[in-house]
């Protein structure tokens, strides 16, 4: 049986509905909101969102959340309160484990890099970790987005020579 969001768990249902809502605030913080038609959730093997942009057609979405696990465990954990603990950055880790997957899609997809309030790295600290990486793996996404505490756009775009030119 083919896998659809009705047939995935509750978890996953929540999880959906997460990445929707986080899709929708990028939108609309980057004044983008009305480009877009269409937004549904996406079982796996498939990008996490099909979004239908109003000129472009569709694009499969992959969302990956730039997350401190240390921290977010410290505010949201069910252990005593911790008030000294050590953290380092995760966006490498997070970003190569994303890279590296793959995805079944007939659509373009495109990467959205969302900071999170559990993440002590500023924008310009996780860009700059960020970008190298897109440049030395190779990964599906045509563009990737970032969509930070203070920066929302655009930031890496797969060269016009990189593109499948179908000749092959």
């Amino acid at each position: 049986m083919k896998k659809t969001m009705a047939t995935v768990s509750g978890k996953a249902q929540v999880k959906a509905a997460g990445e929707k809502r986080m899709f929708l605030a990028f939108a609309a913080k980057g004044g983008r909101a009305h480009d877009w038609s269409k937004v549904e959730s996406r079982p796996e093997p498939e990008p996490d969102l099909l979004c239908h942009h109003v000129t472009d057609g569709p694009i499969a979405f992959e969302l990956v959340r730039l997350i401190d696990n240390d921290i977010a465990h410290a505010v949201y954990g069910r252990q005593a309160p911790v008030m000294v603990f050590s953290t380092a950055d995760p966006t490498a880790r997070i970003i190569r484990s994303k890279l590296g997957k793959c995805y079944e899609t007939p659509y373009p997809i495109e990467l959205l890099v969302c900071w999170e309030p559990w993440l002590v790295t500023p924008d310009e600290t996780i860009l700059a970790v960020l970008l190298p990486l897109l440049d030395a793996q190779d990964h599906p996404f045509q563009r990737v987005w970032y969509f930070g505490e203070l920066d929302c756009r655009c930031v890496w775009t797969r060269p016009a020579a990189m593109f499948d030119s179908g000749d092959g």
